[in-house]
């Protein structure tokens, strides 16, 4: 077990809008949690009757195709992040915008089945990464828009960041 990757990172590891992400988490190893997660979100997915998977619960808000199409685009930018700065880059990364990213995907168009299956396949590479990190790496940094972030910091938004989203899909979709 790596230790590294077993602690939650530190406030000075990330920016602190990403606070919110990380206090969704319980103790232990990232990896794991995220592995567990995907277990559990693959079947509230799978579970989502597809003539809700377009509903919107207010004009102007994500469908639910748009709202699971953005963790999947966020979980790929944060490995990527991670990725980047485990492979010791020192050029920053640009931030990017959620809701441009959202209207170009076009999820609204595709199928749930196919977005599931994308989310279980975006999943399982972002846990091969995970997994492949050795015991310094999870505090090597990088910069995104002038904040520095760890590696693990970036993989333990991925994991909150996908609570925070399911959460939203009960509250507000009733779903």
């Amino acid at each position: 077990m790596q230790i590294t990757a077993s602690v939650r990172p530190q406030e000075d590891e990330y920016p602190p809008y990403y606070a919110r992400y990380i206090s969704q988490l319980g103790t232990g190893n990232i990896a794991d949690i995220l592995d567990a997660h995907s277990i559990r979100s693959i079947e509230r997915m799978k579970a989502i009757p597809s003539d809700q998977a377009e509903f919107r619960y207010e004009v102007g808000k994500w469908n639910v195709k748009e709202l699971l199409g953005h963790v999947i685009d966020t979980e790929r930018v944060f490995a990527f992040r991670a990725l980047w700065f485990s492979r010791e880059e020192s050029p920053a990364l640009p931030g990017f915008d959620q809701d441009v990213w959202n209207a170009a995907a076009h999820n609204t168009h595709r199928l749930l089945s196919d977005i599931i299956e994308e989310y279980a396949a975006v999943r399982a590479s972002t846990l091969a990464l995970a997994r492949s990190f050795d015991e310094g790496m999870w505090l090597r940094r990088g910069n995104i828009e002038g904040n520095s972030m760890t590696i693990r910091a970036a993989m333990n938004i991925i994991a909150g960041h996908e609570i925070h989203h399911l959460n939203i899909l009960s509250e507000r979709y009733n779903l």
